[in-house]
Parts: structure tokens; sequence; C-alpha cells
């Protein structure tokens, strides 16, 4: 399915609801499209808290190097974050070739972003990255660095995965949870070519992406 079938998904039935847009024919393959919200921390938080717990429990690191990795995988978390929006996400911006990969990884999101079902990103997709994250992770670190860096890597990613789907469908509480909504909500609909970050904006201002200005020009 293109990007312009798909669209036409995107239809009123019988409710005064819009119908949920397909990307597959295939029941299996929509429903690996999909995540629900319980997942992200169901199936993240054991497993980089067991992650950072094997790593600290050898006793091989001290706690200026545990608290060291732990600190350096949050803000590689944002850079990634913002790189793989920016680059991966829209990339049919500079490849108009790649607009269904596009469509299929972030595009549907943006065309129907009260979907919650696709505001979450689907472990058919997130495991295999933090496998790869984690893997050089141990070439960098070794071992027992690897794992604090990846445990804390993929807690950031749930972080960031909770806080997107909180600025599509919650109130947030407090100056720094509303301004991330604004940022975020900014990208959606005033341009999307600005505020990529979503759990931070230091990479928006240090690329000079950042907007958050309602008008557009």
């Amino acid at each position: 399915m293109n990007p312009g079938e798909a669209q036409q998904e995107v239809v009123r039935g019988s409710s005064a609801e819009p119908a949920a847009m397909r990307l597959f024919e295939s029941d299996a393959l929509e429903r690996l499209t999909r995540t629900k919200l319980a997942t992200v921390p169901l199936l993240w938080i054991p497993l980089c808290t067991g992650l950072l717990t094997l790593g600290i429990s050898d006793g091989t690191l001290g706690a200026a190097e545990v608290a060291g990795l732990i600190a350096t995988a949050l803000l590689v978390w944002t850079l990634f974050e913002y790189v793989f929006h920016r680059l991966v996400f829209h990339l049919d911006r500079y490849f108009p070739s790649t607009a269904r990969f596009c469509f299929m990884m972030h595009g549907s999101h943006h065309l129907d972003p009260d979907d919650a079902g696709r505001r979450l990103t689907p472990p058919l997709v997130s495991l295999p990255i933090f496998a790869a994250v984690l893997g050089l992770a141990f070439l960098a670190f070794g071992r027992d660095g690897g794992v604090i860096f990846g445990g804390a890597f993929g807690l950031a990613y749930v972080a960031y995965d909770v806080t997107h789907y909180g600025c599509h469908e919650w109130r947030l509480p407090g100056p720094i949870w509303a301004y991330l909504k604004r940022h975020h909500l900014a990208h959606h609909f005033v341009d999307d070519a600005r505020n990529f970050g979503v759990t931070s904006p230091l990479w928006d201002w240090f690329f000079g992406t950042r907007r958050l200005s309602g008008r557009r020009g």
C-alpha cells in the first residue's frame, strides 16, 4: 500500500470517529505495526533494569564510572533521537525515492496523529535497533560497561516513547512537560522540518532547528 492508498483508508465509518489507518492488508502484519502503551514499560523496564543490575553487580566498575556511563547513555540517546527522527523518519525530504519507507515508519503517524496505536515504536523495529546499539556499546565499553550503557539507553527510550505518547494524549503537568508538548506539537502542526527532539530540545538548539512559534513562515 502506498501513502496515497493509506490516506484513503482514513475514512469515516458509521460513527463520528475516523477509521484506523491500515498499512497492510494482512491482519498479522497490521498488528505488528501497532503498539499498546503498556507494552513499552512491560517489555523494556525489566530488560533494561536487568542489564543495569548485571553490569553494576559484577563490581568491576566504580561508582563514578557507572554514573559516567549512565550520563553518557542519556546524552547519546538525545542525539540518537534527534538524528533518527530528522534523517531516517524524514529521509524522503532529502531522497524522495524513500517516501514509501518513511510513510511506513513515520509518515502514517503524521497523517493521523490521533491514532494511538502508531504513537509508539513497535518492538519489531525497536528491538533490532537496540541490539545494534548494545553491540556497539560492548565494543566501546566492554561487557559490564556495555550492559550499563545499554540499560540506561533503553530506559531513555522508554522515557521518549511515553513522552511522545503523552504529548498527543495527555495534559502534561508542570512547565517542563508543557514545554516539551508545545515543542513536539509544533513539529506536527506548524513545521515538520523543525523540532525533531521529543525528550529534549538540546539538539534542535544546537543545529538551529528549534521552533515554538505557532505561526508559519
